[in-house]
């Protein structure tokens, strides 16, 4: 073998050296420029609500063990850029763009707004791009289209608008699209139907329109396309299955489309799950195929096709929220064997429910409610063992509820309210149904007690067993539903423990730390609150109106801390107001009227800041009404009426300037109306009748114009009517009687058209006019205009007298 020369030995290991050194300098240079252009992104952070970026994302560690950042193994350049769901903001800089190697950025389902620049094109590598789920408020640039290597595409869920470019047709290796909730309008571009290697594509609730673009180039990779809820029309193209040979599921509901849909739609023969607008073709029977078929809220109007209850590949039907009308066959379990949910909620289907319908063993979910269905529950349909939604309310179901519909132990919702439906709830229906967690029974005719057994139901979030029969005591077992949210047993027959004097089932509901409504009203409970209410933690609405609640409010009623609404109306309650009641910062609704409560309003009450309706009327309560009501800014519905109060009406009241309804009457307020009653703005009624104020009708009234509804009778106010009345264009009713007001009646009353319950004035009054004022002949015109909306009798109940067009004489 020739000796190697050892200068030659020697430069090419020079060279080699060199070499080396050249390409680790440049790879150094090129992460280190990829690791500025990360930074340049934390920059751009405007909130890190987990610091994930500020604790990992230093200088102090390789960017290749940043979180969020791969590189390669090779060439150690940053290949994958995954920041989703790290619930950041911010913008994007363009320094990303420099990122050559970047193979995957994904961004969603974070804050992120502002534009995306155009250096981000120089990212020739990409193959995922996510950006689902942030704020970005601007158009799809168009530099997308040079991403060749581009596969998957996911622009969902921002503020997109604009149109879509068709540059987008460009990317060759595009699987993946979708756009879907956004902005978007125009048309769609038909270079997207060019894209041979196109999977799925969801351009879904955007404002699309135009009409279905032409597909001309054979799509066999496209399984789905989604244009559900935008503005498209015209009709489908007839050979649109042709070029769509693997198409499985096809969205096309809530446009604008007409027409029949094509024949040739067979020829999809893959097709699944089709969704459609239009009026519903007889030739869906012919997808022999189709799982599931979805066409609800769509408008969709006629009678369903037979054909469709033939399709025995179907597993889903769902054509809810449509005006669609039909009956369902006879022999559905035939037709659809393998039917898995069944929903036509929302249309105009009449007829029966057909016994064969427990057949389809494999419904879970059977949804007719709000229809014009009739009949009986078929007692069949307690075969249907694995059915877990039952919806049948809103509709016109008579009989006697069999109770083989409890024995579907996989049962979770179970909805009949609003039928006509009788009979009892079975003894043990706690026991049959332990996957329960939804019972609306309400608005139908059940009888009997409610079952003991209901608590082994240990799953229920809701029961509703309102307006029907039910009787005898509540039970106290409720309480063992530790996951009971909403409690409705109002307007039935239920009484108290015949043991004693206290509600304890109220007590056991305590233990029931999720309840946020009980609703207990129209029931003769005849009981009393126990001390033990303070308890009910998660409660935000308590109402027991009607419903013989004797005794006293208990003090720590204060301790619902959580309590937005507290009706109590027309019981017999006893004892005052407690302080407590200033405790409860969150009340913004108070109903304590027609009961026998008394002493003085507490002065707590006005600590209630976020109070819009008080109710306390009908009741013995004295004194005087506290100033500070008037802090109580929310206030809109103030009723004080039917009490003793003897004070004047505070001036702060009429600072309220977001009252709507004011009723101090049947008290016995003294002293004059201010001249700040004309404070407010959208006050509706105003009832101070039956008092003992006095002075004149301030001017200011008449700045009232939104007032509907005065009445000031049964007072000691004298002077002359406010000619200002006559501003107040929306009054309907006005009641001065039985005062001693003098003067003209004004002038300015005949402007007003809206009176449905006209002025009631003392007959005394009327009298004295008609003698002064009858003789001069210059008053008769103006006299008789007056007749039509003046009332000479019966003040409590005032009527419209009937007159001639044209003055006698």
């Amino acid at each position: 073998m020739a000796k190697k020369n050892p200068l030659i030995v020697i430069i090419t290991a020079f060279l080699v050296q060199s070499i080396i050194f050249s390409l680790v300098k440049a790879a150094a240079t090129n992460i280190t420029t990829d690791q500025h252009a990360v930074l340049a992104l934390k920059d751009r952070i405007t909130d890190d609500p987990a610091n994930l970026l500020a604790k990992n994302w230093t200088t102090s560690s390789s960017i290749c063990t940043w979180i969020g950042v791969t590189c390669g193994v090779r060439l150690h350049r940053v290949t994958v850029l995954n920041i989703s769901y790290f619930g950041l903001a911010g913008t994007i800089p363009p320094q990303l763009g420099n990122l050559s190697f970047l193979q995957v950025l994904d961004i969603g389902n974070n804050r992120f707004l502002g534009s995306l620049p155009d250096e981000l094109a120089q990212l020739r590598r990409l193959k995922y791009v996510n950006f689902m789920f942030n704020s970005f408020y601007v158009e799809i640039p168009s530099w997308f289209g040079s991403l060749s290597k581009l596969q998957l595409l996911l622009l969902n869920n921002n503020n997109l608008v604009g149109t879509i470019p068709p540059s987008l047709g460009n990317m060759s290796s595009l699987r993946v699209v979708d756009l879907s909730y956004n902005q978007l309008s125009g048309t769609i571009p038909s270079s997207i139907f060019q894209i041979s290697s196109l999977e799925s594509l969801d351009l879904s609730y955007n404002q699309l329109s135009d009409s279905f673009p032409s597909i001309i180039f054979s799509m066999p990779s496209l399984q789905v396309i989604d244009l559900d809820s935008n503005s498209l029309a015209g009709g489908l193209p007839s050979d649109i299955c042709n070029y769509l040979s693997n198409l499985e599921r096809l969205y096309l509901s809530c446009n604008m489309f007409d027409g029949q849909i094509p024949s040739t739609i067979p020829k999809c023969q893959k097709l699944q799950i089709l969704s459609l607008s239009g009026m519903v073709p007889s030739e869906i029977g012919n997808l022999r195929n189709l799982k599931v078929l979805n066409l609800e809220n769509c408008n969709l109007a006629g009678i369903v096709p037979n054909t469709i209850f033939n399709i025995s590949t179907m597993e889903a039907l769902v054509l809810d929220g449509n005006q669609l009308s039909g009956h369902l066959p006879s022999s559905i379990d035939s037709g659809l064997p393998n039917l898995e949910a069944l929903d036509l909620g929302s249309n105009n289907f009449s007829g029966t429910i057909p016994k064969s319908i427990s057949n389809v063993s494999k419904l879970s979910d059977l949804d007719l409610d709000t229809n014009l269905i009739s009949g009986s529950i078929p007692s069949e349909i307690g075969d249907l063992l694995n059915l877990e939604i039952l919806r049948l309310q809103y509709n016109g179901l008579t009989g006697f509820i069999s109770s083989t519909i409890f024995n579907m132990s996989k049962l979770q919702v179970i909805a009949l309210y609003s039928n006509r439906l009788s009979g009892h709830l079975p003894s043990s229906i706690g026991l049959r149904l332990p996957n329960l967690k939804r019972l609306n029974l309400w608005g139908n005719e059940l009888d009997s007690v409610i079952p003991n057994s209901i608590s082994n139901a240990s799953q229920l979030t809701v029961l509703e067993l309102a307006s029907n029969s039910f009787s005898g005591p509540v039970p106290t077992t409720l309480g063992k539903l530790r996951n009971l949210q909403r409690l409705h047993i109002h307007s039935n027959q239920l009484t108290r423990e015949p043991s004693t004097q206290e509600l304890t089932f109220l007590s056991s509901l305590t233990n029931c730390q999720h309840l946020e409504l009980l609703s207990l009203d129209n029931n003769p409970l005849n009981g009393t609150l126990p001390t033990s209410i303070g308890n009910l933690s998660g409660i935000q609405i308590f109402s027991a109106i009607d419903s013989k609640i004797k005794g006293n409010i208990p003090q720590g009623i204060g301790n619902l801390n959580n309590l937005t609404a507290l009706y109590l109306s027309n019981n017999q309650l006893t004892g005052s107001i407690p302080i407590e009641i200033g405790k409860m910062r969150r009340l913004q609704v108070l109903y304590l009227d027609g009961n026998r409560l008394q002493g003085s309003l507490p002065s707590e009450i006005c600590t209630l800041r976020n109070l819009g309706d008080l109710y306390l009327s009908d009741n013995k309560f004295f004194g005087s009404i506290p100033a500070c009501l008037g802090d109580i800014t929310s206030l809109r519905v103030l009723y004080l009426n039917s009490n003793n109060l003897t004070s004047t009406i505070p001036s702060s009241l009429w600072s309220l300037k977001d009252i709507v309804d004011l009723n101090l009457s049947n008290n016995s307020l003294v002293g004059d109306l201010p001249l700040d009653i004309g404070n407010q703005k959208v006050v509706t009624h105003i009832d101070l009748a039956w008092n003992e104020l006095s002075g004149e009708i301030p001017s200011s009234i008449g700045n009232l114009q939104t007032l509907s509804n005065f009445s000031i009778a049964h007072n000691k106010l004298k002077g002359r009517i406010p000619e200002s009345f006559g501003n107040v264009f929306n009054l309907e009713l006005l009641d001065l009687s039985s005062n001693n007001l003098s003067g003209e009646i004004p002038k300015s009353l005949e402007k007003l058209r809206n009176f449905k319950h006209m002025m009631c004035l003392s007959i005394a009054w009327m009298e004295k006019f008609l003698r002064e004022e009858l003789l001069q002949t210059s008053q008769l015109n103006h006299l008789w205009a007056m007749v039509n909306f003046v009332v000479l009798r019966d003040c409590k109940s005032p009527h419209v007298k009937q007159v001639p067009s044209e003055n006698p004489r």
